[in-house]
């Protein structure tokens, strides 16, 4: 092991995985995935209630078409959630969907303010804004984030199933249509999440106005976040796919644990994808840090 630390201490890519694997151990990042978990969980409900009232108040919608969609899941759920659609649309009201609406985006934006502060923390900067502006700021990025689980949800998870429920009603049969498709579904959310978490991790930082972050340099993270997501969505989705209507005695439990496993590898993504960037800036600006031995270094104790 000595002698390969030996060869490798100041490559500069040993150098940023050393560098980054001690940041997410060190700032608790893991931990913090978990966290913003909990909090996406607590929003979902809010939104899932405001979803159904706003489809149910202004009849944009047929309701049974929304229960079609609920024969990919587990039998239990189904009849769970038919029920609460049910009772959701006997007792649809314009305050019921206000409130949940002001509920849900309450948790989230709380999330997001929270995932702003990990960000700027894992620069090291000294937090310099207001908490008006702060709380703001993560309003706009919370709807850019709602957003962006909505069309990873409808493209990735849901998306296909979708697409073969309209075309078969439509009595539509063409490969043009499958490929336009088959590129957009991946395509649009793809661009949407690029450019979300472009603006996020460079917003986030207290000294983003100081021009200290870049786009340029919050790329690398940015790409990171995006494509762990859509590797992540195509996991869920293929268990959807495979396993959602033909597990019958875990069939529910398993689906609640890859869905809370996807909410917390987005986070975790959406973090790890931050230590990244912060990564890239301490050794472009404290060069002098990245000198062999170096204090935020996970392998310096395994050398003897």
């Amino acid at each position: 092991m000595n002698n390969f630390i030996d060869k490798v201490k100041d490559k500069k890519a040993f150098t940023f995985f050393d560098k980054l694997i001690y940041r997410v151990l060190d700032h608790d990042t893991l931990s913090y995935g978990g966290s913003l978990t909990y909090f996406l969980i607590l929003s979902i409900f809010p939104f899932l209630i405001s979803l159904i009232n706003a489809i149910n108040f202004s009849g944009i919608l047929d309701p049974e078409y929304l229960y079609g969609l609920l024969d990919v899941l587990p039998g239990e759920i189904q009849e769970i959630i038919r029920n609460f659609l049910n009772e959701l649309h006997m007792s649809s009201s314009g305050s019921f969907l206000t409130i949940s609406f002001v509920a849900g985006l309450f948790t989230a934006s709380t999330a997001v303010f929270k995932l702003m502060k990990i960000i700027n923390q894992s620069y090291g900067f000294v937090e310099s804004r207001g908490f008006l502006a702060q709380r703001l700021m993560a309003l706009f990025f919370t709807l850019a984030l709602i957003l962006m689980i909505f069309l990873l949800v409808l493209t990735q998870i849901f998306g296909q199933i979708i697409y073969v429920n309209i075309m078969s009603y439509l009595g539509i049969e063409n490969a043009s249509f499958d490929k336009i498709w088959s590129i957009a579904k991946n395509a649009i959310p793809l661009a949407y999440m690029l450019i979300t978490f472009i603006l996020l991790y460079k917003f986030s930082p207290s000294k983003s106005r100081e021009n200290m972050i870049t786009i340029k340099s919050v790329l690398p993270g940015s790409i990171f976040a995006t494509l762990g997501l859509i590797i992540a969505s195509s996991g869920f989705n293929f268990y959807v796919s495979s396993f959602g209507k033909y597990s019958i005695t875990y069939g529910s439990l398993g689906g609640i644990i890859v869905f809370l496993i996807w909410l917390y590898l987005l986070s975790t993504i959406t973090l790890v994808g931050a230590e990244i960037n912060s990564t890239l800036y301490s050794m472009r600006n404290f060069k002098s840090l990245n000198n062999w031995p170096r204090h935020d270094s996970i392998f310096k104790n395994l050398q003897g």
